[in-house]
């Protein structure tokens, strides 16, 4: 590995701390620092209940009063039906008081890891084009600012891809080992499919790699020395013999830099352009083996607190709490899994319609303005009154478009296109030659059995369960298939890089239901791979043309994309399922002395939304500043009566709520109520 230049370095620090930056505002002028989605309810009610030493509470009555969605009560207890592996992490925020800065802590040190892994796999333009573009991708600023638990799971995904690379170059492999075990033991915990689609392939290179270990070495080989874009492109200057399969030493060339040394080199072409592909060393079967059942133990212990979370919520530890809300939400295919049942013609559908909206939010890259054709701002829709003013943001977006984002789960609205992906065809030439022939042939074959599926007896065949899983198991495998082929690292790890990303899109086929609201956040986890991927024709561009004028060109892009696409794309969001400050400020202004607050919100028809910005100020353990509470009863019965009783010491300050909103009683109630009413 050769030292990345300290332009790079500080290009990529500055990257890190605009990521943090940007998660601390869109959290605050967007977000407002209030969950917005029921996940995000759940996720916090858990991470204060962690937060207080407990994973599971008894439940308060009456229950209802203090009800949250994606709560679970069950034997004289609540608790969430989330892994506990982001709720734990996110339980530091709110033991620090300042919740949203767990995602921003995260968001730097993605950018950072990304530069690190795309600079040692690659070279240092790629790193930092890559780490640019991890930072300024509308979907992490986006969940960045977020109380979900995406970007700690990037996070997660992204250490242990580094981590697992730094194994592979044999220095300190026990301690990378243990790095890695616990990063995907973390991503296990919080998103177990996107942990295990990070992991496949790296589990699938692991079982090559230990074959290769047990094979008898090769005689040493000469390499012919073609173009490269590793880390070795910036420092060598002549032809040099590389011996393959060198051990742990694979790094250091194994023989003296001398324009001496027989190479095969067309003498024309300036040699300072030229470097060798280096080899994945193989060290043997036990050097190798070492390091991964370290990285499995740590795997497994930390992965054990699902398990252990779930024993103690319901005394199995195999149960999947989200049935207890939703028995049809569960992983599969048939009757079993989704509201009317799931198979693969739905799992493609989905993947297609999440895949559109990904292709503009990935970079923030795509055809069609977001920006009404005239200079009014769009009038708000009855259902999701959104104020457009977002602090110095001055917000619009086409009425179209933004109904799409708020209220849509299919294609992207006719008149968009996202071109997100452009640079991933150039990326593989870039990284295979004139192997690439064969790249384009799997392309085609993995395009050709999704028609199959969609075609084959006019598609009845994807109606079956078991073809379903037929289908995605044969379209992992050969999605894996190329491993099995790449010797150099270049190849091998870009296929990996790749490989991890797609999976995911696979893996979630399988999963009744896609996201497009905030973002198509379960593709997330393969942004850091994607982005180092298309950072290679930019970076081959830089090296042959001038870095200041592709850097500059790339500078533009990415302010211009944040600009005209992230910021309405993201803003459209302020307010969104009802939840602002403004309710909370107000009954903030209604305080009189130093007394805790219950905020009572009366009204047999209120849905979670009127109570909602208050259910994100009220602890589990109802000993909050500030509780709310839902009077179900309305004025009848004696719920009211109740909820008094418990909190005698407690200044109330009363709401009415119907539907989505909530007012005051000496106030008018809002037009949406009063015209129903």
């Amino acid at each position: 590995m050769t030292r990345s230049l300290p332009k790079h370095a500080l290009i990529a620090a500055a990257l890190a701390f605009f990521a943090f930056f940007m998660s601390a505002l869109v959290s605050q002028q967007v977000f407002e620092r209030l969950p917005h989605l029921e996940d995000e309810m759940a996720y916090l009610f858990q991470a204060k209940t962690y937060a207080g030493g407990n994973l599971v509470i008894p439940t308060p009555e009456p229950r209802r009063a203090y009800w949250q969605p994606f709560l679970i009560d069950q034997g004289g207890e609540r608790f969430g039906k989330y892994t506990p592996g982001w709720p734990m992490q996110l339980a530091i925020g709110v033991l620090l008081g300042q919740d949203w800065i767990i995602n921003a802590f995260f968001a730097a040190l993605t950018v950072a890891l990304v530069y690190r892994l795309g600079t040692e796999i690659f070279n240092a333009d790629v790193g930092v084009i890559a780490a640019a573009l991890t930072a300024f991708s509308p979907m992490a600023l986006l969940l960045d600012g977020t109380l979900m638990g995406h970007t700690s799971a990037l996070f997660a995904a992204t250490l242990f891809l580094y981590a697992y690379w730094r194994i592979e170059r044999g220095r300190r492999r026990l301690i990378w080992g243990a790095v890695a075990g616990i990063a995907l033991g973390l991503l296990v915990a919080n998103r177990p499919i996107s942990g295990i689609a990070i992991a496949t392939p790296l589990i699938i290179w692991s079982v090559i790699r230990l074959v290769r270990g047990l094979l008898p070495k090769r005689k040493p080989a000469q390499v012919t020395i073609v173009e490269d874009v590793g880390p070795q492109a910036d420092v060598l200057t002549a032809p040099a013999t590389v011996i393959e399969d060198v051990g742990p030493q694979a790094d250091v060339l194994p023989v003296p830099v001398t324009p001496e040394a027989t190479i095969n080199v067309p003498p024309e072409k300036p040699q300072s352009r030229f470097a060798p592909r280096l080899n994945v060393p193989v060290i043997g079967f036990l050097p190798t083996l070492a390091p991964l059942i370290i990285l499995s133990i740590f795997t497994l212990l930390i992965a054990a607190i699902v398990p252990i979370n779930n024993y103690v919520a319901v005394g199995t530890p195999t149960k999947d709490l989200y049935t207890l809300v939703w028995s049809y939400d569960q992983i599969g295919f048939g009757p079993c899994c989704g509201r009317s049942g799931h198979n693969i013609e739905k799992g493609i559908r989905q993947a297609r319609f999440d895949l559109s909206l990904t292709a503009a939010d990935l970079f923030g890259w795509e055809m069609g303005s977001l920006r009404p054709t005239d200079a009014t701002i769009s009038p708000t829709t009855p259902n999701e009154p959104l104020p457009q003013q977002i602090g110095d943001w001055l917000v619009s977006i086409n009425p179209t478009l933004k109904n799409h984002l708020l209220n849509e789960a299919n294609y992207l609205t006719p008149g968009y296109l996202g071109l997100s992906w452009i640079l991933l065809p150039f990326a593989f030439i870039v990284a295979y030659r004139r192997k690439t022939i064969f790249i384009v042939i799997w392309v085609a074959a993995a395009f050709g059995w999704v028609e199959f599926a969609l075609n084959y007896q006019h598609g009845e065949l994807m109606q079956n369960p078991t073809f379903s899983w037929a289908w995605v198991i044969t379209a992992l495998v050969w999605l894996y298939l190329p491993l099995f082929f790449w010797r150099d690292r270049v190849r091998a790890w870009t296929w990996i890089l790749w490989s991890a990303a797609v999976g995911l899109v696979v893996m979630q086929m399988a999963y009744w239901i896609g996201s497009q609201l905030y973002t198509t956040r379960y593709f997330f986890e393969g942004l850091s791979s994607i982005a180092i991927i298309s950072a290679l024709p930019i970076a081959w561009l830089a090296r042959r043309i001038s870095r200041r004028v592709i850097y500059g060109l790339l500078a533009l892009v990415l302010v211009y994309s944040m600009y005209f696409y992230s910021i309405p794309r993201i803003s459209v969001l302020n307010g969104f399922n009802f939840i602002n400050q403004s309710l909370i400020d107000a009954v903030q202004a209604r305080r009189t002395g130093g007394k805790p607050v219950l905020v009572l919100i009366d009204g047999a028809n209120a849905r979670w939304r009127a109570i909602g910005p208050f259910m994100a100020l009220t602890s589990p353990y109802l000993n909050s500043d500030v509780v709310g509470a839902w009077n179900y009863e309305g004025t009848n019965g004696n719920v009211r009566q109740q909820i008094l009783d418990r909190f005698p010491d407690r200044q109330v300050i009363e709401l009415n709520g119907s539907d989505n909103y909530a007012w005051f009683p000496d106030q008018k109630p809002p037009p949406q109520v009063a015209n129903t009413q």
